[in-house]
């Protein structure tokens, strides 16, 4: 499966342990190993909220509650994978940065008498690609 994160969504108002085990079952075979969030629809209509699973996210489609948690979830499962990095390349070197250039996301740069700084977002496993970069301190 082409992809970083998957939502296993079931409704909280049916059986939904049987839909969750369903759907991981189907993606143990397919042999997926991605991070999964779990999420609970129809909270609304759903008997006793305190007896789902703590390990859920609570929506409810039709009325919109939940969705900002839910989207706040996956954001933080995305930032996970990255960091920020301040660099700084001699002129010398801006031709090897800027072959990985593609790699991050600029925040911030300035031009100095001797080269260039830089802070960038950086999917952790590329990190290692700038550690001559980093500047410290």
């Amino acid at each position: 499966m082409n992809c970083d994160l998957a939502l296993f969504v079931a409704d909280a108002s049916a059986d939904y342990r049987l839909q969750f085990s369903t759907t991981a079952q189907t993606l143990d075979e397919l042999g997926f190993n991605k991070k999964v969030i779990k999420v609970l629809n129809k909270c609304d209509i759903a008997e006793n909220l305190s007896s789902l699973p703590p390990d859920c996210v609570l929506i409810s489609a039709r009325t919109g509650n939940g969705i900002p948690a839910l989207k706040e979830k996956i954001k933080a499962q995305f930032e996970e994978r990255y960091l920020t990095l301040d660099l700084s390349i001699g002129f010398k070197e801006l031709g090897e940065y800027e072959s990985l250039k593609n790699l991050v996301k600029e925040l911030d740069k300035t031009y100095t008498d001797e080269g260039l700084n830089c802070k960038v977002r950086v999917e952790k496993m590329h990190a290692d690609k700038f550690s001559r970069f980093i500047r410290v301190g």
